[in-house]
């Protein structure tokens, strides 16, 4: 069951929402872009970064939108985590581009994360 008549990431009563109805996935914007392997979504939190280490193996988070304080959370979970400050409005430096592809290239399930997904 999704919840499509509200397009996510949800405020934290959508997010209550969604955990309530066992659809969290979609209070996250999340979508699997490649099984087993490469995942992306909005900023996750505590329990959504829980969530994917159980049910998808995830171990490492690529945030792509600054540092936060929930990728201490990941952290603390065993997740390697990798950050950049990336903008809609100007091209990542190419350094960063080749890091991140090859992250994407690599074996571990991963999260690449924004603010929105």
């Amino acid at each position: 069951m999704g919840l499509g008549w509200i397009r996510g990431p949800y405020p934290a009563f959508g997010r209550s929402l969604a955990w309530a109805l066992g659809v969290p996935a979609a209070a996250y914007n999340f979508s699997v872009v490649e099984e087993g392997r490469i995942y992306r979504s909005a900023r996750p939190d505590a329990r959504f970064l829980e969530w994917l280490q159980r049910t998808h193996g995830v171990s490492h988070v690529l945030g792509l939108a600054g540092r936060d304080p929930v990728h201490d959370v990941a952290a603390g979970l065993g997740m390697e985590v990798s950050t950049w400050a990336w903008s809609a409005g100007r091209l990542p430096p190419p350094s960063e581009l080749d890091d991140v592809v090859s992250r994407l290239a690599g074996d571990e399930p991963l999260l690449v994360h924004c603010a929105s997904g």
